[in-house]
C-alpha cells in the first residue's frame, strides 16, 4: 500500500514539473517570436513608405513632362529637359524615353541611335497604357538598353488625342542600394522584394538563403497562408509571415506591407532567415529537455530501489508456496498420465483397425474405378497444363493408337490430337475453364487418329483438383458413325425435297428457255433489218433469261450438296427468299403462300446455309402436306429479345438475342397427345411408306447444333406454328454493292492464257471475244492437249484455266503435270457440276481458286485482271 502511494506522489510531481516547464517554454517562445516579428514589420513599413514616396515623386516628374508642350513636340528644349532629369539622378534613372502613338521609341536619353524607331508595344506596361490611357507602374524587366529596369509610364495627349508616352526607367539595382545594402551592412542575411496579390515574388534582391535547395513552388496550404497574411496586411497596414517562399531556401521571417501606387496593388516584402529565432528556441528547448531528463532519472532510481526490496521479499514468499503446490500437482499429474497411457493404447488399436478397413475399401474402390474406366466405351483422359497425363483404353481404341500403348500420349498437347477445323473451338473451351467455368460442353470435336483419319467426338471438359493439382478431365464419346448416318439421312431428305420440287423447276426452266429461243428468233429478224438498238435490247433480254436459268441451276446444285460448308454470317431474309423461290415452283394452287420479312434486313445469323435452308424447307413441306384441302402457308422472321419473348425462358442463355423464323400453316394441326414425340427419330403420323419419320428429328438436331431450338405451338384441327430460334450475329455485315456498267481493261500488254475445256463453244467464244481486247488465249480440248500446248508456249503463258472434268485427263491431273514444268504458274479450276469436295481441297493441290460455271465474260475479265496485271 505504501509503495502505491509513493508511486502516485511521484507521478503527480512529475506531471506538475512537466506542465510548469511547458508553460515557461511557451511564454518565452511567444516573447521571442513577437520581438522578431515586430522588428521585421517595422523595418518593412519604413522601407515601404520610403519606396512609395520615391515612386510617387517619379510619377510627379513625368506627369509634368507629359504636359510640357516642348517635351510633347520633342523640341530641342524639351529634349534638354529630359536630359537634365536623367543627369540629375543618373545613379537611379537609367533612361528617360518618349514613345509615339504606335509605341515606337521617338527619343531616349542617354541617346542611342540603334533603338530609335524600334517598337516596344509588346512590353506589358506599354500594352496596358495603350489599352487604358492611364499611368502605369510596370514590373521590373530587361530594357532594350541592356539593364533591368522598373518603368514609370505617363500617357501623353495632344489636342485631346493619345500621342504616346513619357516614361522613366528606374534601375532595379537602385532598390538594393537604397533598402537592402543598409541591412546587409549591419551583418544580417536579408532580402527585400516585391510581390503581387497572388503571393508571387516577381522581383527581389539580397540573400536567397543557403543550405537546402530553393523551393520552386509552394504547397497549397503555404500559398493559402501567405495570401491570408497579405489580406490582413492590407487591412492593418503591416503583417508578418513565417515560412517558406518560392525561389528561396529554408524558412524566412518576413514583414509584409501593402503598396498602392497608381494602377498597382503590390506588397513590399522585407525578410531575414528564420534560423536565428529557430536556433534560440531550439537551444532553450534542449536545455529544458536535459533538465527534465535529469529529474526523471533521479526519480526512477528512487522508485527502482524501493521496488527491488519489495520484489525480493515477495519472491521468497512465492517460492515457498510454489514448492508446496508443485509437489501436490506432481502426484496428481502422475496418476493422470498413467490413465492417459492406457487410453492411448486402446485408441491406437482401434485406429489400426479402422485404417485396415479404410485401406481395403479404398483398394476395392480403386479396382472398381479401374475396371469401369478400362472397360467403358467412352473416351476418358486427364490433362495438366493442357497436356495428357492419363488416357483410358477407350481413348486408345478411338484414336487407333498402335499397340494400345498409353505412353505414346504422355505429355502430348491436346492440340496435337485436334484437327485444324476444331482448334479454335478447343482453345475457346480451355480458355473458358481457365476463366473459372467448372464444365464446358464440346460438340463435334474433330480429331485426327493415329492412322490420319478424322473422327468426331462429343462430350465435355471438366475442371477438377486432385492431390492439390489443377487438372482438366475429358469425357467424350465417338459419334463418327452417327454423324455419317445423319449426313446420309440428310442427303436422302434433300433428294426427297428435290423430287418434290422437280416438276415446278422444270416448268420454270422451260419458260426461261422459251424466252431465250423467242428472243433469238426476233434477233435474227432484226439483224437483217439493220436495227442496232432493237438488237441490243433483245440481247439484254436474252442475257437476263440466261442468268435466271443459271441461277436456278445453281440453287439446285447447292441444295443437293452435302452439308459440309463452313458457318458464315447470313441474312435471314435472303435465306427465306431462296427457300420461297424453290417452293413457289411446286406449290399447289389451292395453297396461298406469304413471306413476311422486315424491310431493313438486320437479321443476321452465323450458320451453315445449307443446313438451315434444309430445316426451313422441311418445315414448309410438312406444312403443305398438313393442308390437303388447301390453306395458307406463312413464313416470317424477326428478332427475339430477352424479356420480350416468354419462350426464351426455356433456353439456357436467357441474355442471348435470337433470330426467330416462324413457319405457320392452317392445316389439321397435331394431336395434343403426340406433341411430346413429334421430334423423336422415326416417329411419323403419315401412312406407311409415305414418310421416314426423320424430317423433324434432323431439323431439330441441326438447329440445336447451332445453339438454338425449335418450339411448336399446335391447335388441333386449326393449324401449327413452328418457331426456329437461332442465335443472332451482332456484328455488322455489309451488303453486296451493285456496280454500274463494266469496262473491260486493255489486255494488249498482258501475258497469254491457256484455256482447256471439252466444250468447244465455251473456249472458242472466249478466245474470239478477248482477242478484240488484246488478249491471246491458247485453247485445248482436254488435259493431255493442254500439257502439249503449255510446252509449246510456256514462256508466253501467265495463267492456266482448266475444266474439272475432261476426256483423257481431267483438270487436276493436267495441272499437277504443268506445275512440274513451271512451279510458279497460277492455275484456276472451272467446274459446271456440283462437287462434294470443298474449295480448300483444290487449292491444296496447287490451284489459286475455283470458278463455277456458267460465268459471264465480265467475271472472266476480272479473273484475268487479278492474275495478269
Amino acid at each position: 500500500m505504501r509503495n502505491r502511494f509513493f508511486i502516485a506522489c511521484f507521478v503527480l510531481i512529475l506531471l506538475l514539473l512537466a506542465g510548469r516547464s511547458y508553460q515557461n517554454y511557451r511564454f518565452i517562445e511567444s516573447k521571442l517570436i513577437g520581438y522578431y516579428t515586430g522588428l521585421q514589420e517595422r523595418t518593412s513599413f519604413v522601407s515601404a513608405r520610403a519606396f512609395r514616396t520615391f515612386i510617387l515623386q517619379g510619377f510627379n516628374e513625368i506627369e509634368r513632362m507629359a504636359k510640357d508642350p516642348e517635351v510633347i513636340s520633342l523640341t530641342r528644349s524639351g529634349k534638354q529637359r529630359m536630359a537634365l532629369l536623367q543627369q540629375g539622378r543618373s545613379d537611379l534613372i537609367g533612361n528617360v524615353t518618349r514613345l509615339d502613338a504606335r509605341m515606337r521609341i521617338a527619343y531616349t536619353y542617354p541617346e542611342n541611335p540603334q533603338v530609335l524607331g524600334k517598337s516596344v508595344a509588346y512590353q506589358e506596361h506599354n500594352k496596358k497604357v495603350l489599352s487604358t490611357h492611364q499611368p502605369v507602374l510596370g514590373r521590373p524587366f530587361m530594357a532594350v538598353q541592356g539593364y533591368e529596369a522598373m518603368p514609370l509610364v505617363q500617357p501623353v495627349f495632344r489636342n485631346g488625342k493619345f500621342d504616346g508616352t513619357v516614361s522613366i526607367l528606374f534601375k532595379s539595382s537602385w532598390l538594393g542600394d537604397a533598402f537592402w545594402k543598409p541591412l546587409h551592412a549591419a551583418g544580417a542575411e536579408s532580402f527585400i522584394g516585391l510581390a503581387d496579390s497572388d503571393g508571387h515574388i516577381f522581383w527581389s534582391t539580397g540573400s536567397r538563403g543557403h543550405g537546402e535547395s530553393p523551393s520552386e513552388q509552394l504547397s497549397a496550404p503555404e500559398i493559402e497562408r501567405l495570401r491570408k497574411v497579405m489580406t490582413d496586411a492590407r487591412a492593418r497596414g503591416t503583417k508578418s509571415y513565417r515560412g517558406h517562399l518560392a525561389g528561396f531556401s529554408g524558412r524566412w521571417l518576413v514583414g509584409v506591407v501593402p503598396l498602392s501606387m497608381k494602377d498597382k496593388q503590390w506588397f513590399l516584402l522585407s525578410g531575414v532567415p528564420d534560423e536565428m529565432l529557430a536556433r534560440a528556441l531550439a537551444e532553450y528547448r534542449w536545455n529544458l529537455l536535459v533538465a527534465a531528463a535529469l529529474v526523471l532519472m533521479l526519480m526512477l532510481v528512487l522508485v527502482l530501489a524501493m521496488g527491488s526490496y519489495r520484489r525480493q521479499y515477495s519472491l521468497a514468499k512465492a517460492r515457498a508456496k510454489l514448492a508446496d503446490e508443485f509437489e501436490a500437482k506432481l502426484a496428481e499429474r502422475t496418476s493422470d498420465l498413467a490413465a492417459a497411457k492406457s487410453e492411448l493404447e486402446r485408441y491406437s488399436q482401434e485406429l489400426e483397425t479402422q485404417i485396415e478397413v479404410k485401406t481395403r475399401k479404398i483398394k476395392e474402390s480403386e479396382e472398381m474405378y479401374r475396371c469401369m474406366v478400362d472397360n467403358v466405351d467412352s473416351v476418358i483422359f486427364m490433362l495438366m497444363t493442357n497436356r495428357f497425363t492419363f488416357v483410358n483404353p477407350g481413348f486408345l481404341i478411338a484414336t487407333h493408337t498402335p499397340g494400345l500403348d498409353s505412353s505414346q500420349w504422355k505429355s502430348k498437347h491436346i492440340l496435337d490430337l485436334v484437327s485444324e477445323r476444331s482448334r479454335e473451338s478447343t482453345v475457346a473451351a480451355l480458355d473458358a475453364l481457365d476463366a473459372g467455368a467448372a464444365k464446358v460442353e464440346v460438340s463435334d470435336l474433330e480429331i485426327v487418329d493415329a492412322r490420319g483419319d478424322n473422327r468426331v467426338w462429343e462430350g465435355s471438359l471438366h475442371r477438377t483438383r486432385i492431390g492439390g493439382r489443377e487438372l482438366t478431365m475429358g469425357l467424350f464419346r465417338d459419334i463418327t458413325e452417327q454423324r455419317q448416318l445423319e449426313r446420309q439421312v440428310l442427303q436422302g431428305q434433300k433428294l426427297e425435297s428435290v423430287g418434290r420440287l422437280a416438276g415446278g423447276i422444270a416448268h420454270d426452266f422451260n419458260n426461261i428457255l422459251g424466252g431465250i429461243f423467242g428472243n433469238l428468233a426476233l434477233l435474227r429478224q432484226h439483224i437483217s433489218e439493220d436495227r442496232e438498238a432493237e438488237v441490243h435490247e433483245l440481247l439484254g433480254t436474252v442475257e437476263v433469261a440466261a442468268r435466271r436459268a443459271a441461277d436456278l441451276t445453281k440453287k439446285l446444285l447447292v441444295f443437293s450438296r452435302r452439308g459440309d460448308e463452313e458457318r458464315r454470317p447470313l441474312m435471314a431474309t435472303k435465306l427465306i427468299q431462296e427457300v420461297a423461290s424453290l417452293l413457289r415452283t411446286s406449290m399447289p394452287a389451292r395453297i396461298s403462300f406469304e413471306v413476311r420479312v422486315p424491310e431493313d434486313d438486320d437479321l443476321v445469323m452465323m450458320v451453315n446455309p445449307t443446313e438451315i435452308q434444309q430445316v426451313i424447307l422441311n418445315l414448309c413441306i410438312n406444312g403443305i402436306e398438313a393442308m390437303p384441302e388447301g390453306g395458307k402457308l406463312t413464313v416470317s422472321a424477326d428478332r427475339a429479345r430477352p424479356g420480350e419473348d416468354p419462350d426464351l425462358l426455356q433456353l439456357d442463355k436467357r441474355d442471348q438475342e435470337y433470330i426467330r423464323i416462324r413457319v405457320s400453316d392452317t392445316g389439321t394441326g397435331i394431336d395434343p397427345h403426340l406433341l411430346d414425340r413429334i421430334f423423336d427419330p422415326f416417329f411419323t403420323t403419315k401412312e406407311p411408306g409415305k414418310g421416314s419419320g426423320l424430317g423433324l428429328s434432323i431439323a431439330y438436331h441441326l438447329v440445336t447444333k447451332h445453339g438454338g431450338t425449335i418450339l411448336l405451338d399446335s391447335d388441333w384441327g386449326r393449324g401449327s406454328v413452328f418457331a426456329v430460334y437461332v442465335p443472332a450475329y451482332l456484328e455488322t455485315v455489309e451488303a453486296e454493292a451493285e456496280g454500274g456498267a463494266y469496262e473491260y481493261p486493255d489486255f494488249s500488254k498482258a501475258p497469254a492464257v491457256l484455256m482447256a475445256d471439252d466444250e468447244e463453244m465455251i473456249r472458242n467464244t472466249a478466245q474470239a471475244f478477248f482477242a478484240d481486247r488484246g488478249l491471246t488465249i491458247y485453247t485445248a480440248g482436254d488435259g493431255a492437249e493442254a500439257i502439249e500446248c503449255f510446252r509449246s508456249h510456256q514462256q508466253d503463258i501467265g495463267l492456266v484455266l482448266l475444266d474439272l472434268r475432261m476426256p483423257r485427263m481431267n483438270g487436276v491431273e493436267a495441272f499437277a503435270f504443268i506445275r512440274k514444268l513451271s512451279p510458279g504458274v497460277p492455275g484456276v479450276l472451272m467446274t459446271g457440276f456440283g462437287y462434294d469436295r470443298p474449295t480448300e481441297d483444290f487449292t491444296d493441290v496447287g490451284f489459286s481458286e475455283v470458278i463455277a460455271k456458267p460465268f459471264t465474260f465480265e467475271e472472266l475479265s476480272e479473273l484475268f485482271a487479278r492474275y495478269l496485271f
